[in-house]
C-alpha cells in the first residue's frame, strides 16, 4: 500500500501540552479551518470531534494558516486600540494642558481600552502558542514524509510496518520539545505579567497626579 493511501495518523490533543482554554481554541479552529469542505478538511473536522489532531501535513498547514490569520487580526485590533489610547489622552486636556470637564469619563474610557488590550495580548499569546505547536508537528510530519519518499522502493510500495514506529518517534520527540518550550514560555509569561503590573501601577500613579 502506498503512503498516500495510508489513513492519516493522529495525536490526542491532551498530549500537546495545552491548557483547557487552548484546547477549546484549537478545536474551534479545527472546525473553522475544516469549513473548506475538502476531504482533508472533513477528516480534520472528524478528528476534532474525537479530541484528536491529524498528523497530516496538509491539515496542519491549513490549521497553521488559520492561526496566522487570527494573529494578524488581533495585531490589527491592538494597533487600533493603541491609536484610541493616544486620542483619549489628547482629548483629556485642552490646548493649555488643563484637564477638560469630562476628563473622568475619558479616564474611564482609557482604562477600558487598556483592559481590552490586555485581553487581546493574552489571546494573541494563546494562539501563538498553539500555532507554534502545530508548526512543530507539521515539520516533523514533513520530515517523516520525506524519509518515506527517500526510502520508497522502485515498486512504489512502502513497508507498512515502518510507519507506526516513525509516528511514535515524532510524537515522543515532539512532546519533549513542547515541554522544554513550555518551560521557556513560563519565564516569558512571568516577564509579561510583571510588565503589565508595572503598567497598571503607572496608570494608578497617573490618576493620583490628575
Amino acid at each position: 500500500m502506498s503512503s498516500s493511501s495510508q489513513a492519516p495518523q493522529a495525536v490526542s490533543v491532551s498530549q500537546l501540552g495545552l491548557s483547557s482554554d487552548e484546547v477549546a481554541v484549537l478545536q474551534h479552529a479545527q472546525r473553522e479551518a475544516a469549513a473548506g469542505g475538502s476531504n482533508s478538511s472533513r477528516a480534520a473536522s472528524r478528528a476534532s470531534s474525537q479530541g484528536l489532531l491529524l498528523l497530516d501535513s496538509g491539515s496542519l498547514a491549513q490549521l497553521g494558516r488559520h492561526f496566522d490569520r487570527l494573529m494578524q487580526q488581533i495585531s490589527q485590533q491592538l494597533d487600533h486600540l493603541t491609536e484610541q489610547t493616544q486620542i483619549v489622552t489628547m482629548t483629556m486636556y485642552d490646548a493649555a494642558g488643563n484637564l477638560v470637564d469630562n476628563a473622568d469619563a475619558e479616564i474611564r474610557r482609557y482604562h477600558s481600552i487598556m483592559a481590552q488590550m490586555d485581553d487581546l495580548e493574552v489571546e494573541f499569546d494563546r494562539i501563538r502558542h498553539i500555532r507554534d505547536i502545530v508548526r512543530e508537528y507539521r515539520q516533523r510530519v514533513q520530515e517523516l514524509e520525506r524519509a518515506l519518499d527517500s526510502s520508497q522502493p522502485s515498486t512504489g510500495i512502502h513497508p507498512r510496518t515502518d510507519i507506526r514506529p516513525r509516528i511514535d518517534i515524532i510524537m515522543d520527540i515532539g512532546g519533549r520539545d513542547i515541554e522544554a518550550w513550555e518551560n521557556e514560555k513560563t519565564g516569558t509569561r512571568a516577564k509579561e505579567m510583571k510588565r503589565k503590573e508595572e503598567r497598571k501601577r503607572d496608570e494608578k500613579k497617573q490618576d493620583l497626579e490628575l
